[in-house]
């Protein structure tokens, strides 16, 4: 029965305005007319489900647009803080490199006045290495030196070689540098303890003048004796002076001994280590006593006429090694 129903016919029929015309008559089954429907229902679905798609396409082609945008900004972000980074390490490796220059100078300069120390101290001053050059002129070294800001030129791009063949040499110029002040500093304190030594040694010499005065009135040696007139052994020198002159201590010491003696008068003597001893005669007053520390230069006595004496007078003597001698080559 539903066979027989499908297979029923419809008549569509056209009648034209034109009366003229052949009336069109148009027979179709339930079937045909059923399957043209689900067909015409079919192609609406599809053309909905394409549009749908299409929009959704668009959606995604729009979002996929924005995320390469944002990402795309991102990058340029990116690329511009790796180009402002790269710029800021180049003016640095330039900064150093002038830095360099500068330290270099000043290192020249600390090696000279190495040098000049080693000659004070009569040391042999040591060879120190030369540092690495970096690339560059003399007139640019001397510019920093003397301090010029005049600046100008052509402007030539550098490139990236250039750039790390610039940071090569600033670093091998460090380095050396580095290596250089290390040995420098070597040197230096070599040079400290050869200045300490000699300054403890000039402390304990005794090379200053006992008194103000340089009047010698009799020198070391033989001579004639000033009570006999009979040729005698004078074992230091006597310096004339007014009474109460101030006696200083011609090194540091220790004060050994100090007193009094029919021959010394009032006198001091004073040990200065290494075998090396000074002695103060004829003296009017003693201003140290026995086991005294005294300083180059401090006041110890005042000059006298005491003991075996035939005026004002200070004899000053210099014992090296319990024998005297003459004390004028220490004398300045």
């Amino acid at each position: 029965m539903k066979f027989k129903w499908g297979m029923k016919k419809l008549t569509f029929v056209i009648i034209p305005e034109n009366a003229q015309r052949a009336v069109v008559k148009l027979r179709f089954t339930h079937a045909v007319l059923y399957a043209a429907a689900l067909l015409l229902i079919g192609l609406i679905g599809w053309t909905l489900a394409m549009q749908s798609l299409h929009l959704r396409s668009e959606l995604v082609n729009e979002r996929l647009k924005a995320d390469l945008n944002d990402k795309m900004q991102h990058y340029d972000q990116i690329v511009a803080d790796k180009n402002e980074m790269i710029e800021k390490l180049q003016n640095e490796v330039v900064l150093l490199s002038e830095q360099a220059k500068e330290v270099k100078t000043q290192m020249e300069e600390v090696m000279k006045l190495e040098k000049d120390l080693r000659s004070i101290t009569g040391g042999a001053s040591a060879p120190v290495k030369e540092p690495v050059a970096a690339k560059g002129t003399d007139d640019q070294e001397s510019a920093v030196v003397q301090g010029e800001t005049g600046l100008g030129g052509i402007m030539i791009p550098v490139e990236a070689t250039e750039i790390l063949k610039l940071s090569d040499d600033t670093s091998a110029e460090f380095e050396g540098l580095s290596e250089q002040a290390g040995e420098l500093k070597n040197h230096l304190a070599a040079a400290r303890e050869e200045l300490q030594r000699k300054q403890r040694l000039w402390r304990i010499t005794p090379n200053i003048w006992p008194v103000e005065s340089r009047n010698v009135t009799s020198s070391f040696g033989y001579r004639k004796d000033p009570f006999n007139n009979r040729l005698s052994f004078h074992s230091g020198m006597d310096i004339a002076a007014p009474v109460n002159t101030e006696v200083v201590v011609t090194a540091d010491g220790t004060v050994v001994s100090a007193g009094y003696d029919s021959g010394k008068g009032n006198f001091i003597i004073v040990d200065h280590t290494g075998g090396i001893r000074t002695s103060y005669m004829h003296l009017n007053q003693i201003l140290v006593s026995e086991g005294d520390k005294v300083a180059k230069g401090d006041r110890i006595g005042k000059v006298g006429s005491t003991g075996r004496s035939t005026g004002a007078h200070l004899h000053y003597e210099v014992i090296k090694q319990g024998q005297s001698i003459d004390p004028r080559p220490y004398l300045k």
